[in-house]
């Protein structure tokens, strides 16, 4: 039998039903580090480091979808040629 460091005995918990996992969602993965390298190289600019611009990714809509006027959703896109650098700049 395991114990604690504090001597009380180690008591598994009985396993419940297990849970349906929530969905996963892999959108906007790496959003948080493209907002930090964009602050960054705002600091950059204002304090003449370096001049750092983020390059546009070529897509080419292919469909989309219109239930209002004011609402696009685009259905389908690709990716017009395979992504190289995203931020060019000098330092």
């Amino acid at each position: 039998m395991f114990r604690y460091p504090n001597g009380k005995p180690y008591r598994p918990k009985v396993e419940q039903k297990k849970k349906q996992p929530p969905s996963i969602t892999y959108s906007n993965r790496g959003m948080s580090l493209e907002d930090d390298l964009n602050e960054t190289n705002k600091y950059y600019l204002e304090n003449q480091v370096a001049v750092i611009h983020k390059k546009p990714t070529p897509v080419q809509i292919v469909n989309v979808d219109y239930p209002r006027r004011s609402a696009a959703v685009i259905k389908e896109a690709y990716f017009k040629q395979s992504s190289t650098t995203v931020y060019n700049g000098i330092y």
